[in-house]
């Protein structure tokens, strides 16, 4: 959600509340994988908070999102280390393949 649409929400209402909750909720595990772009963190929290929306209890959507968000990223950074850490080793996996 954009600062635009939390702008037009109540700041009382729920959709507002969760809303910001979800933008701390970004904010944090961008500082906590700082490698990944902010853009797949952006990702992550979308497409965790989408398992959600047809939740009826809201309360706890931002902390299930977290969750989901960071076993998601954290199968992001853990690849992206690997292929870091092992040179040439996504030419091998490519060849082998073939």
């Amino acid at each position: 959600m954009t600062t635009d649409e939390l702008a037009s929400l109540d700041d009382d209402s729920a959709p507002a509340q969760e809303a910001v909750a979800l933008l701390r909720v970004a904010e944090g595990l961008k500082t906590a994988y700082p490698a990944l772009p902010p853009e797949a963190v952006d990702a992550a929290v979308a497409s965790a908070h989408e398992a959600f929306h047809e939740a009826r209890i809201r309360a706890f959507i931002p902390i299930l999102v977290e969750r989901r968000a960071r076993i998601l990223l954290g199968a992001v950074d853990r690849d992206a280390t690997r292929q870091e850490s092992e040179p040439g080793r996504q030419d091998r996996t490519h060849c082998e393949a073939h």
